[in-house]
């Protein structure tokens, strides 16, 4: 299709494509007048584009051309250009649409682009399985919703020399490849993992990283710009309140101003500065710098200045010039006093200069002091065993202490309480009549009379084997909202609008039901409680369907069979929507008397390699997820940690595995399975599995290769020591991801799991690392596998 001076007589022709259509080349080059190519059904080109500034196209353009020349001269494209199956398109000078799609129907690959270096205006760029894109050195502008890739298979992508200019709402999606450079003026959620060689943020603009369940982006950068205004604050963010995404930079000093950051771990061994930005919250690796001060340029000779006064760090001000007529009085600093106190009207003032020295360093930290000034009250509210209110401990004499593991179902704790036998509480209980019924008002409330009993335990008090405890901590405080200016925020009737630090209402750390009780009458009196978290119930609890003791579950997804068993005859422990992810496996199992604790192990037996449970002794939610890939926690030299006694060790070395399984007609299914590249660096290590529950190969396959996979490779072991002077204590959790930072070695790349947690209100102790099998534990595992095998074959039900 050719338009040239003797296609029209006149400007401002319009040619409507109103039915699909075909044409071998678009060329408009010859045009003398203006025209508009209209419609809204695809103009399909199996050739060459050559356009003209005098025309405006509306009508959508499918290139289904294996080697398009693409030449735009201006033209006004205020439509989609869309590459088919295996099209390639060449730039033969800017481009400028509203939209450049690559391949958004289905095919096997759809879409080549070479820019051929020139800059590119659109206001999004998506890519369904595209095949090879070569952005070079150009420009790419994008006005809308960004860039995306949709399906990346087969689709390669190079943009390590290009530079991405976004200016709307949208989103940078180039499927983790590396990126010259990014520029943000509007708002851009970066949905993958990148290297940007510059990231560059203007004022009033927002960076939001995506992060979900347990994972989280990571921005490596070589050249981090992010310079906002006090009028015009930076934003940078999670895409998820409460979990962190990671900027990451390997050396050097980042000064960012006026960044307002939430959720954001800053690592890789550079110093990174915020400076006069805001804390949001859960942000780590970054220092919060005082705003930096003004700067004089030139005083008015009507002017009258008073004290300029300079905060601590390191500063320069330097008038250029005040005026002779000019009242100037002391300038302060608060390091020292300046000499002058007045500068008469007819004196000549150029060019003073204020220079303030640095502030004396401060002390080595008092690693012993650290987290003994911080305030915590612990409320210890009891519960019957059905749930009924009873009251508050508030003679609870020792600190709240416990351990939480990885790949198990809770833990205990022990409380001491100050009470003896000459100890007397208030007790409040219903008045019966002598029958023992309860007297009522007319509304139908009970009535109720107070007494006092020196009973400490036992029925009637608040102590009983299997009353329900909830443990909730209060710290922190709640502040007023204020602006910038400092002036507080009120709703329309005035009240102050508050936000809190910490949790000043309280959050929830130890649930559970007492387990036992000892109450000592001697010289030192006291009562000591055991509290067991409702996990470890799940062990007195079994798989059944009414009094069926033997339940099968055909081959579905892991996650719907451990959501059932958890559903049957439900105990405290459930889940919440998030907290049981989905391994994509599915697997078929039978329970024969067996505990819902064990039908927990069988289901994650059989979850992919890097997967962790945990009942959570908090909100008592069983929890089973992938191991993160990035960090939860990033833990500073000097700051964060004290010591790092780091250990690695093949002592548990497993690479060879020899698995007996159930018969099959009559015979043993036998198995090995080894990793052969660590038995050739590390040499053998030997494991032998026999349980006979298992006939399944591909069963048998998932657990054996889900122990190599843990083992295979020495394990590095660290305890740590977080104090609560330096962090969120009740941040951290068993099975996230902790990573270091200003070692300056190898232990900056380490990305360690925290298999263990010990809590104490001013500290918490982690093992991060792997779990190291204790001898007990493997004798119990080698008991659970023989009672399994005892359990076969059993009748469906007790007669």
């Amino acid at each position: 299709m050719f338009f040239d001076a003797s296609s029209f007589s006149g400007n401002g022709f319009t040619v409507t494509v109103n039915a699909f259509s075909t044409i071998r080349h678009l060329n408009a080059s010859s045009l003398n007048d203006s025209m508009t190519i209209a419609g809204s059904v695809d103009l399909v080109v199996y050739g060459n584009v050559t356009l003209s500034s005098l025309l405006t196209m509306t009508t959508p353009l499918l290139i289904r051309s294996t080697n398009c020349l693409f030449t735009r001269s201006s033209a006004t494209l205020n439509t989609s250009v869309t590459l088919g199956n295996s099209a390639t398109l060449e730039l033969n000078d800017a481009f400028a649409a509203n939209s450049l799609n690559f391949g958004i129907v289905s095919g096997i690959y759809s879409g080549s682009l070479f820019t051929n270096n020139y800059p590119i205006t659109v206001a999004a760029i998506s890519f369904y399985r595209a095949l090879n894109i070569f952005f070079g050195t150009s420009v790419v502008t994008l006005t809308g919703s960004g860039i995306t890739v949709i399906d990346y298979t087969g689709t390669n992508i190079y943009s390590n020399s290009a530079t991405f200019i976004m200016t709307g709402t949208g989103v940078l999606n180039l499927n983790y490849e590396d990126v010259g450079t990014l520029e943000i003026y509007g708002t851009t959620t970066v949905t993958t993992s990148h290297t940007f060689n510059t990231l560059k943020l203007y004022p009033g603009s927002t960076l939001i990283s995506t992060v979900g369940g347990m994972s989280a982006t990571t921005q490596t950068i070589t050249n981090f710009i992010a310079n906002g205004t006090a009028a015009a604050p930076i934003t940078i963010k999670s895409s998820s309140v409460g979990l962190q995404h990671v900027l990451r930079k390997t050396s050097g000093t980042v000064d960012a101003y006026y960044l307002h950051l939430q959720d954001s771990a800053a690592s890789g061994g550079a110093t990174w500065n915020n400076i006069g930005g805001v804390n949001n919250g859960n942000n780590s690796g970054w220092n919060f710098l005082a705003p930096p001060l003004p700067t004089w340029d030139f005083i008015d000779s009507t002017a009258s200045v008073f004290q300029p006064t300079l905060t601590p760090g390191v500063s320069t001000m330097s008038p250029n010039f005040i005026d002779s007529t000019s009242t100037v009085y002391s300038a302060i600093n608060t390091m020292y006093l300046s000499g002058g106190t007045f500068i008469d009207s007819t004196a000549s003032v150029y060019a003073p200069v204020l220079t303030q020295l640095p502030p004396p360093p401060p002390p080595p930290t008092d690693w012993e002091a650290i987290g003994k000034e911080d305030e915590k009250v612990y409320v210890y509210k009891v519960y019957t065993s059905t749930g009924t209110f009873i009251g508050i401990w508030t003679d609870v004499r020792d600190n709240l202490k416990f351990t939480r593991k990885i790949n198990t179902p809770g833990t205990t704790t022990t409380i001491i309480l100050a009470r003896s036998p000459n100890t007397t509480k208030e007790v409040r209980a219903n008045l019966t009549t002598e029958a023992g019924e309860p007297i009522t008002t007319e509304d139908g409330d009970r009535l109720t009379v107070t007494y006092e009993t020196n009973n400490s335990v036992g029925e009637g008090t608040d102590v009983d084997i299997n009353y329900k405890v909830d443990v909730y901590v209060h710290y922190g405080e709640f502040q007023r909202l204020v602006t910038e200016a400092g002036e507080p925020l009120t709703t329309e009737d005035g009240e102050y609008l508050l936000a809190a630090s910490g949790a000043p209402s309280g959050v929830r750390v130890f649930s559970g039901t007492i387990l036992d009780y000892r109450s000592t009458y001697a010289e030192e009196t006291g009562v000591m409680v055991t509290l067991a978290s409702h996990g470890l119930a799940l062990s007195n609890e079994l798989v059944r369907s009414g009094e069926t003791t033997t339940v099968n579950y055909s081959s579905q997804p892991l996650q719907t069979t451990l959501k059932s068993v958890l559903d049957s005859n439900p105990q405290v422990m459930t889940y919440s929507t998030d907290s049981i992810a989905a391994p994509g496996v599915s697997a078929a199992f039978k329970f024969e008397l067996s505990t819902k604790l064990e039908a927990v192990e069988r289901v994650y037996e059989q979850s992919p390699d890097g997967w962790y449970w945990y009942g959570d002794v908090a909100d008592n939610f069983i929890y089973m997820q992938p191991t993160a890939s990035t960090p939860h926690h990033m833990f500073k030299k000097g700051y964060h940690v004290k010591s790092l006694d780091l250990t690695r060790s093949k002592e548990q070395l497993i690479n060879r595995v020899y698995f007996i399984g159930g018969e099959v007609a009559g015979v043993p299914v036998f198995k090995k399975y080894e990793d052969a590249a660590s038995i050739a660096q590390w040499g053998v290590g030997l494991h032998r599995i026999v349980d006979r529950r298992f006939t399944d190969a591909a069963a048998m396959q998932r657990k054996a290769m889900k122990l190599i996979n843990r083992f295979k490779n020495p394990i590095y072991t660290t305890p740590i020591t977080i104090s609560s002077a330096r962090y969120d204590l009740e941040s951290i959790r068993e099975g996230q991801v902790v990573g270091f930072a200003n070692y300056g070695n190898f232990v900056d790349d380490l990305l360690l799991q925290i298999v263990s947690l010990s809590y104490t209100p001013t500290a918490v102790t982690l093992e991060v690392g792997d779990v190291l099998q204790a001898q007990h534990e493997r004798i119990e595992e080698i008991s659970d596998e023989l009672q399994g095998e005892q359990y076969q074959n059993l009748p469906t039900a007790p007669v």
